[in-house]
């Protein structure tokens, strides 16, 4: 179970066929002889074509990439999956992690799915204010698909790149059952459909926390029925119930392209990956 994404979807490529006329029959024949339908070669896997650059408006970020030099660069990176996408999102920051970096010339961020994985351009998009600039993109996922996702930051010939941020995601699962209604003391639990390092949050406009979320339940050794600490919820002063949601998540830890500037002790920065699922909940006192 999990709230729907209002996320762009990525075009599937179907299989092609070519046909092929049979040999039989005579040339004096009125009726040509039956098709013969032969499914095309599955071609083989190579490395990842390089998508073009998306423009970006000039008046988003506070800085230009053609200014600065990718060890001037830091990089803040994730990637979440709801179980049928991966959602990829990027910012390059300069001056001390003040300023964010808007992609001109023909610097690009790019995303893909396994060394080998169909590859696309992060377009770019603001969150808090058009100075607050990142770089996104969703990747659909099949039942094959690796859970290993990288990110380049690719730039002119002659120009050193970053090309190999990526983290792996922990195991995906689905919620298999939850309560339908919350309340403070009352017991509760949430079913997994496999056991792995796993955080609640109740999530909603009652609830009083920083950004109106509370962490009800995290297990750092996994099980898949997994007790609700109700007694952590607190409802914010003006209400009394409310429709919320619990977001239940697994987190990894990767790295981001060890050619961007380094970190305390020249330590490389940090690319979270987080498997996200999410159930609506009635929360009341």
């Amino acid at each position: 179970m999990r709230l729907p994404w209002l996320l762009g979807a990525l075009p599937l490529l179907a299989a092609c066929t070519h046909t092929v006329h049979g040999t039989g029959g005579s040339p004096n024949d009125d009726v040509p002889p039956p098709a013969t339908t032969v499914p095309s070669p599955t071609p083989k896997p190579g490395p990842p074509e390089e998508p073009a650059p998306v423009p970006t408006p000039p008046e988003w970020g506070e800085a230009s990439s053609t200014d600065y030099q990718v060890s001037q660069m830091t990089a803040s990176m994730s990637a979440t999956s709801n179980g049928t996408e991966v959602r990829v999102v990027a910012a390059l920051l300069v001056e001390s992690g003040t300023k964010h970096v808007r992609l001109e010339g023909d610097d690009v961020l790019t995303a893909r799915i396994g060394d080998n994985g169909y590859q696309v351009a992060l377009t770019p998009v603001i969150a808090d204010g058009p100075k607050d600039l990142r770089y996104a993109a969703t990747l659909p996922l099949q039942p094959s698909s690796s859970t290993k996702i990288i990110v380049a930051f690719l730039r002119a010939p002659g120009l050193p790149n970053a090309g190999y941020s990526t983290v792996t995601l922990a195991s995906p699962f689905e919620i298999t059952k939850a309560p339908s209604t919350l309340a403070p003391g009352t017991p509760a639990k949430v079913s997994l459909s496999n056991a792995g390092p796993t955080q609640i949050d109740v999530v909603g406009d009652c609830i009083n926390g920083p950004q109106n979320r509370i962490m009800i339940a995290s297990h750092a050794n996994g099980m898949d029925d997994i007790a609700i600490d109700t007694t952590k919820i607190v409802l914010t002063p003006t209400m009394t119930s409310c429709n919320a949601f619990l977001d239940v998540r697994r987190t990894s830890r990767g790295t981001v392209d060890s050619a961007f500037a380094r970190g305390l002790f020249n330590g490389i920065g940090g690319m979270e990956g987080v498997q996200d699922r999410s159930v609506l909940v009635h929360v009341t006192k």
